[in-house]
């Protein structure tokens, strides 16, 4: 669900800032853990920010949100005022049927970050493992 509702480009170059291999993080997530994840967080800002494309804020946040980094309130504005329906759809063109997923997905995305208290993971719903 992760790479599919961000996009693996961002969280790659993340990751590689950290040292560690997509492949790696994909079999474990726990390689990235709140102590490397800080020490990065000004680069990775700084990358989300030079990349000019709102999913790498949106990759930023669900990795503060997995690791139970401090979130930085301009970060989390940003994001969820991307994450607002009107906003998405006119990103992205989804088909039909991928419409009410996407919307399910970015409230679920939306109510996490407005939850969210540093130091406490959160993970965002992945439907598939509800359907399985």
């Amino acid at each position: 669900m992760f790479t599919s509702f961000v996009g693996s480009h961002s969280i790659e170059k993340f990751l590689e800032e950290c040292g560690i291999q997509l492949s790696r993080y994909q079999n474990d997530r726990n390689v990235l853990n709140k102590a490397i994840f800080e020490k990065h967080l000004d680069d990775f800002i700084n990358i989300a920010n030079k990349s000019g494309d709102i999913s790498a804020h949106q990759t930023l946040t669900v990795l503060i949100l997995q690791v139970g980094a401090k979130l930085l309130n301009d970060l989390k504005e940003k994001v969820l005022e991307s994450l607002k329906w009107e906003n998405d759809s006119k990103r992205y063109s989804w088909p039909p049927y991928v419409i009410n997923v996407r919307k399910v997905y970015l409230e679920d995305f939306r109510q996490k970050i407005l939850s969210y208290k540093n130091n406490n993971a959160s993970f965002l719903i992945n439907l598939r493992r509800i359907h399985e």
